[in-house]
């Protein structure tokens, strides 16, 4: 392995930092989690905003830990948007069933349960893939589906035309279904043998 420092992890995919763990040492693990916090963290905060009676805080740091724990289980790094969402979903439930005060509102859970996952899965994709694209693109895409803003929004911040975020994004997400579709089809090519 390498000594490696956080602009080193910073600069590599999401495949590359998966990779990377099974042969890490304590601190390179810490660094390559500490990445992976940072990537997904707003990811996980919209998700948040969907739960009732749950502290942010509690919220996150179960997420993280329960990645953590799991991630030695994780067998293809092709698969962790759809481990992650899974954590998340499982997360939100769970802590939403332990603040309820009356078990008639545990139909409530369902709903927000679905609600997150409605919320988490174009930005899980979105951000783990957001390195195969352009710098431009990879923030109109950050901005407008991990953030939430809208394209006008994205243009002012950009300093371009609406138009030309449309295009970008048009660009960035054609890449982003070609890359999907690829590793969907490699997914599915291991879980046949």
């Amino acid at each position: 392995m390498f000594e490696a420092t956080k602009a080193d992890f910073s600069r590599r995919t999401l495949d590359e930092l998966l990779g990377l763990l099974s042969g890490a040492t304590e601190d390179e693990t810490v660094a390559i989690f500490t990445e992976l916090v940072e990537r997904f963290e707003p990811v996980v905060k919209k998700c948040w905003r969907k739960t009732r009676n749950v502290e942010y805080q509690d919220f996150v740091n179960e997420v993280f830990e329960r990645a953590l724990g799991a991630l030695p289980t994780l067998r293809q790094p092709k698969a962790f948007p759809l481990f992650f969402r899974r954590i998340v979903e499982s997360v939100t439930g769970n802590l939403m069933r332990q603040a309820m005060k009356e078990p008639s509102a545990l139909e409530e859970v369902d709903e927000v349960v679905s609600a997150v996952e409605a919320e988490i899965t174009v930005p899980l994709i979105v951000r783990s893939y957001l390195e195969y694209l352009g710098e431009r693109e990879q923030i109109v895409l950050e901005l407008e589906y991990i953030y939430g803003y809208t394209t006008e929004e994205v243009a002012r911040r950009m300093g371009v035309k609406p138009g030309s975020v449309r295009k970008m994004k048009s660009r960035a997400l054609e890449t982003l279904r070609a890359v999907v579709d690829r590793d969907r089809r490699m997914l599915e090519r291991l879980q046949q043998k």
